[in-house]
């Protein structure tokens, strides 16, 4: 049987009000890129996420989706 990463909770600020929002990563090898409204100002956050499989790491960044 193989192991399987289960998905990671992390918290990304707001590119507008600065409060942080909560998110479930999933450790998918590559980039992903998504538009999710924030959780407080319903704002449209652009995401950008990479999981680094060799150091089994996270890279989150958010941004205002103009």
């Amino acid at each position: 049987m193989g192991f399987t990463r289960m998905n990671t909770l992390a918290s990304v600020a707001c590119p507008y009000c600065w409060q942080m929002n909560a998110l479930e990563l999933d450790p998918v090898e590559g980039k992903q890129k998504y538009i999710e409204d924030c959780q407080v100002c319903c704002r449209p956050i652009e995401l950008s996420i990479q999981y680094l499989i060799e150091s089994d790491e996270f890279s989150v960044e958010a941004s205002k989706d103009l």
